[in-house]
């Protein structure tokens, strides 16, 4: 009789082992939550290319393309550079004194950033779920930086911005 119950939970079981394998793999893919903050993988750019930079101070205060913004103001200066469809990488780095804290206040202010005005096309086009600027920060760190540029490239972050004659 033991003998018949064991046989009946042998399939059983090699499910249930097979089930936690599975799970310990992570084949189930879980709902992502969070942002994504990719590391840059150099600070290079063409002379015809745009580069959107925003930079903690030691003083803690914020700079988007080297003017100031003040915290409260940072989604409406988001919103109106990346609300008409342009390109949606924005460049982030951080003085070393900058509490992590900050950092992630600023992040979280990123990607919350929405749109405040309506889209230049037309109605039948937009999607009222996508108001979100969907804005990917790339983390300047000093590994990128220290990338030497190729080509008709230069370092932006050690030169400065160029703008190019057209």
């Amino acid at each position: 009789m033991r003998r018949r119950v064991l046989l009946d939970a042998a399939p059983h079981a090699v499910l249930l082992l097979i089930l936690v394998f599975l799970v310990s793999l992570r084949l189930w893919p879980r709902p992502s939550s969070g942002f994504r903050v990719r590391i840059a993988s150099n600070t290079c750019v063409g002379f015809r290319s745009g580069v959107e930079m925003l930079k903690i101070t030691g003083e803690g205060g914020l700079l988007l393309e080297r003017r100031a913004v003040e915290k409260d103001g940072l989604a409406g200066e988001l919103s109106d550079t990346y609300g008409t469809g342009s390109d949606s990488v924005l460049y982030f780095a951080a003085a070393e004194s900058v509490p992590f804290q900050s950092i992630a206040e600023v992040i979280d202010t990123v990607q919350q950033a929405t749109q405040t005005h309506d889209p230049p096309w037309p109605e039948a086009l937009r999607n009222s779920a996508a108001d979100n600027l969907n804005i990917e920060l790339r983390l300047v760190t000093p590994g990128a930086v220290n990338t030497p540029c190729h080509g008709q490239s230069y370092n932006w972050w050690k030169e400065g911005l160029h703008i190019s004659p057209d």
